[in-house]
């Protein structure tokens, strides 16, 4: 494993957040030391020449003046590495773990779900906003629906999957069935390995690697999560909102707070094309914002 790391200007931070985000560059992490106030971006790739093309462009496109750090690692260091990053968080009785701290987190099954999540190559630690949103509306989803008797026959789809950690938890928390949508190949073998790694029943999971609009094609679910971005949400409200069930609901995040007004517009004109009506709920963390409907 090779490990990149570039100083960047703590005016830059919050953009280039926004640019790993929109890039989909998952290898990549922010840090701050808090001692010395410095910025960092760091990345983790078993491709020289890959790192070196993202950070020559993170530096490119920001103008900093500081050198790229290079470094290889080993396996032990490599795990000391993601341990800095990705660390346990939990929200209501909802548990994710990095798989590699599986054996350092006791949990007491009686107070928490636990999920064990391994990024492999996919997007989706669980350490990113737009991630926690997503669980909180999972959590909301299953306050209002587990007493109810269809409960245990509720599906969701996880659209952009990346780790599968969202379509997981679902299972985890009692739905009946997951499917889970990437275009991209690795974000589905992960999926895959950390529904493994969870003891997941396999008649209760299915993949797909495919877009959105090809993936949804023909398919409904009781909970739908797309935490892309917000001008791929835009684009595909249509069929976002005609895959959820009477009774269902859209949860859409990857959202920048300045953008949450042009999505709202978007998918008012979708409700009413095809929901009789719809519950609006939204919630912010950070710089990243969610919305939660409920289809009436």
């Amino acid at each position: 494993m090779i490990k990149f790391a570039l100083q960047i200007e703590a005016k830059d931070a919050e953009d280039v957040n926004v640019f790993l985000q929109e890039n989909g560059f998952q290898e990549c992490v922010l840090s701050h030391d808090v001692d010395h106030d410095i910025h960092q971006v760091c990345g983790y790739f078993e491709d020289k020449g890959i790192g070196e093309k993202i950070f020559n462009g993170i530096r490119d496109k920001f103008a900093l003046p500081f050198e790229i750090k290079v470094e290889s690692l080993v396996e032990a260091d490599w795990i000391n590495e993601y341990k800095k990053y990705c660390k346990p968080w939990s929200y209501q009785n909802l548990l994710w773990i990095p798989l590699c701290m599986k054996d350092e987190v006791a949990v007491s099954s009686e107070n928490f779900i636990p999920v064990y999540i391994d990024t492999g190559l996919a997007f989706g630690t669980g350490m990113h906003e737009t991630t926690r949103l997503c669980a909180r509306a999972l959590m909301m989803f299953a306050t209002m629906y587990r007493s109810d008797s269809n409960w245990c026959i509720k599906k969701c789809i996880d659209v952009g999957c990346g780790t599968g950690i969202l379509g997981i938890s679902a299972l985890k928390c009692g739905l009946q069935h997951a499917l889970l949508i990437d275009s991209d190949e690795n974000a589905i073998t992960t999926s895959q390995e950390n529904a493994a790694n969870n003891g997941i029943d396999p008649l209760t999971i299915d993949y797909l690697c495919r877009d959105l609009k090809l993936g949804l094609l023909g398919r409904e679910a009781d909970l739908i999560f797309a935490n892309i971005l917000a001008d791929v949400l835009i684009e595909n409200s249509d069929i976002l909102v005609s895959s959820v069930k009477p009774g269902g609901m859209l949860c859409l995040s990857g959202i920048l707070v300045d953008e949450m007004a042009n999505v709202r517009s978007a998918f008012e004109k979708s409700f009413k094309k095809f929901w009789v009506s719809s519950l609006e709920n939204s919630a912010k963390y950070n710089d990243w914002g969610m919305f939660t409907f409920l289809r009436g």
